[in-house]
């Protein structure tokens, strides 16, 4: 399911390692912090598995961000989602 979800052509390594880690991590029930540097796509890759993992277990997402340019990023990020699923 991630790869349908995933709102790019391409998954870069880091994210497809990303991905992985907060799937595992939310199917065991373990809190995931990331910390990664600016364009490396940590957004979609946090997005994704997050949205999978939600969409099983009818669970619902909080996205918390300090700026509201962050939050436009995940708008533009679901979008995305949407558009190609």
């Amino acid at each position: 399911m991630l790869r349908e979800l995933f709102p790019f052509d391409i998954i870069r390594t880091g994210q497809k390692d990303m991905m992985d880690f907060i799937l595992k991590n939310l199917n065991e029930g373990i809190i995931s912090f990331v910390h990664a540097p600016t364009g490396i796509g940590k957004t979609a890759a946090s997005l994704v598995p997050s949205l999978a993992y939600s969409l099983s277990n009818n669970y619902k997402i909080f996205f918390l961000s300090n700026r509201h340019e962050h939050h436009r990023i995940v708008f533009d990020t679901i979008e995305k989602i949407n558009q190609k699923s």
